[in-house]
């Protein structure tokens, strides 16, 4: 088993660019299904090797 906690992630492992002292709950929440809401790079690359190396 692998757990990936990328720092610029958040915890459905969406690219979060701003530091997690500078988060507000209220757009957090709104930004989870935005249209430019994306996986993290970091997250993409773990999912892929993952797939790979099976």
């Amino acid at each position: 088993m692998t757990f990936l906690f990328p720092d610029d992630a958040n915890h459905v492992l969406k690219h979060e660019p701003r530091p997690r002292s500078e988060l507000v709950q209220a757009q957090v929440m709104v930004g989870y299904n935005a249209d430019d809401a994306r996986l993290d790079p970091e997250v993409v690359a773990a999912i892929v090797a993952w797939l790979q190396a099976r």
